[in-house]
């Protein structure tokens, strides 16, 4: 995963959708990234999970680029509001932050807690409020850039655990904002 890469077309695409026409703070969009978080435990709760097979199948012979509006419906009926996609969404809205505001994700940041995401409670839900605390900043302080890596190399683990191939869907998520209307029709 290329984050430097990744960060500038997140911010890019937000930038193409209006998401930052005009001055924002940390804390809106640290809040972003929580709202977020809240629609991975609802897709957990719900059950729902991305079916790569029948995406990939009707994907095989469609070009997006040619074919957008195919694309996209069958992105909304195999990945979209899958815990699959919202972990990607998490990530790119780390991404965007960091594009945002200049600053840099290190894709080999350590934190803290090494990689053993599995010692932060025992259920999904206890790891998605454990996400929520790096960002609030109940654990590492007021520092923005350093919550971002945290934040980061936290969903990175989340997805390696729950072994789902982060970066494929944050690739396909991207593909699917940059054809979504400004805002992605919401009010911000």
């Amino acid at each position: 995963m290329n984050v430097q890469q990744l960060t500038q077309q997140a911010y890019q695409i937000a930038c193409a959708h209006g998401f930052h026409d005009k001055p924002l703070p940390n804390e809106h969009l640290f809040m972003l990234i929580i709202t977020e978080v809240s629609e991975l435990v609802e897709a957990d709760r719900k059950n729902r999970h991305a079916d790569i097979t029948d995406f990939k199948k009707a994907m095989r012979d469609i070009n997006p680029e040619t074919h957008p509006s195919y694309f996209m419906t069958c992105f909304e009926d195999c990945i979209k509001n899958s815990v699959e996609d919202e972990l990607g969404d998490i990530a790119i809205r780390i991404f965007d932050l960091a594009g945002y505001r200049k600053w840099t994700l290190d894709e080999h940041y350590e934190p803290e807690w090494g990689h053993d995401i599995t010692q932060f409670g025992k259920s999904f839900t206890e790891k998605a409020y454990y996400l929520c605390t790096i960002l609030c900043g109940d654990i590492i302080g007021d520092d923005g850039e350093q919550k971002a890596n945290c934040a980061l190399a936290y969903v990175i683990d989340f997805a390696t655990l729950l072994n789902v191939n982060l970066s494929w869907h944050i690739e396909q998520k991207m593909r699917y904002n940059a054809l979504r209307p400004k805002l992605h029709g919401k009010k911000y």
